[in-house]
């Protein structure tokens, strides 16, 4: 009789992705196929780290293995709370497999054995796009954001792409903090009229959830949209936050890692599966769950037999083939550089055009700019994840 591997899985509280907890499961569970599936190998433990403070996650993990008794710990994490909790996963033996957006760059802090990590990568595409735009529009820029994405490194990546590709200046804004409320309503009417005073080379705005449809509105509305080229951030770009402002009239760039519309058979398998099973396209969560369950999937005679030994083995070593191309999850082995897409999106009411302008250029794991990049947090604000 073959023995169920439980899963511990940290759940996290998201007001901008409500359902990412059940979308990670859902894709993972969707990649080992029916078969495997019908065997009920995995068993899914939640725990409620509530905004996933450092004790929120301490305290959750420490119940998963104390009193759930689970083999693995899974679940989003932050760079700034990881490596406060693998020590303790490693000392009871056992393994981690956390899921990131990429809000941060890795840093040799979370080299662990048995700690394994499946990123989305936003700080590739954010490196892409900077120096994709100082090639295209010269110099000099100018990047604005909320205190909450200054707190992230993803626009300290942008500035090194533009930096790398020759950008001897770029004017950074970040909006006052509001305590409560948008911190879009504030103060955004009059950095808009200063821009347009004095137009940029390119603006590239930072922005999430419906602070990002808010500022494309009064973007677009100020009249900067025919003066001033606009880059969006990643998740800006994504056709839930772009719906609202369909009917506007104007266009935007940025860099995307993986579509969900994507025709390789890879990826085609995923969403051809995920719209059986939920009838809408797969989300970002829904890609990282998937990803691990094809790993998972390859690893099975391994996982059978509790040979974790052999599994850390793999996961440290192997290369995976999943919808956005080959992908690793070993920080030391230094992560897959992914396939990133510098898009042109056109607002159209009957449905968003997008067009393959340029394909970026990621940034290698021994570049020099990642010291740079550590080295720049604008705001040092100590929100630990981009979801929430």
């Amino acid at each position: 009789m073959i023995r169920t591997i439980k899963i511990g899985f940290l759940s996290l509280y998201s007001s901008v992705y409500p359902s990412l907890n059940h979308e990670v499961v859902e894709g993972f569970v969707l990649a080992l196929g029916d078969e495997v599936r019908g065997e009920k190998l995995f068993e899914f433990v939640p725990e409620y780290v509530q905004q996933g403070s450092t004790k929120a996650v301490d305290d959750a993990i420490k119940k998963l293995i104390h009193f759930h008794g689970v083999d693995i710990v899974a679940g989003p994490i932050s760079y700034l709370v990881a490596p406060q909790v693998v020590p303790f996963i490693e000392s009871r033996g056992k393994m981690a497999f956390f899921f990131d957006l990429g809000e941060c760059i890795p840093s040799e802090k979370l080299l662990a054995p048995r700690a394994f990590y499946n990123s989305y990568q936003l700080w590739q595409a954010e490196y892409a796009l900077g120096h994709w735009a100082h090639k295209t529009f010269g110099d000099k820029g100018a990047v604005l954001m909320p205190v909450y994405e200054a707190g992230y490194q993803m626009h300290a990546a942008f500035r090194q792409g533009a930096v790398r590709a020759g950008s001897q200046a770029m004017d950074y804004t970040m909006l006052p903090y509001q305590p409560a409320g948008s911190q879009v309503s504030h103060h955004l009417d009059q950095i808009l009229a200063a821009l347009e005073a004095s137009p940029p080379a390119y603006l590239h705005a930072l922005f999430s959830g419906t602070e990002a449809t808010e500022f494309m509105a009064k973007f677009y509305a100020s009249g900067l949209g025919g003066k001033v080229p606009l880059l969006v951030s990643p998740l800006m770009a994504r056709e839930e936050w772009l719906g609202p402002v369909s009917h506007l009239t104007g266009a935007c760039y940025s860099a995307s890692v993986w579509n969900p519309a994507g025709t390789q058979p890879a990826n085609h398998r995923l969403s051809r599966g995920y719209a059986a099973y939920a009838g809408k396209m797969p989300g970002i969560h829904v890609l990282l769950g998937y990803e691990m369950g094809l790993a998972f999937r390859e690893m099975l005679l391994e996982l059978r037999r509790h040979d974790w030994a052999a599994v850390t083995r793999m996961l440290q070593t192997e290369t995976f083939n999943g919808p956005r191309g080959p992908v690793n999850f070993w920080p030391q082995s230094g992560f897959a550089l992914p396939t990133i897409d510098i898009e042109k999106v056109t607002l159209n009411r009957s449905g968003n055009r997008r067009l393959v302008v340029s394909q970026g250029q990621g940034l290698l794991y021994n570049s020099p700019a990642f010291d740079e990049i550590h080295r720049e947090t604008a705001s040092g604000w100590q929100n630990p994840y981009l979801a929430v």
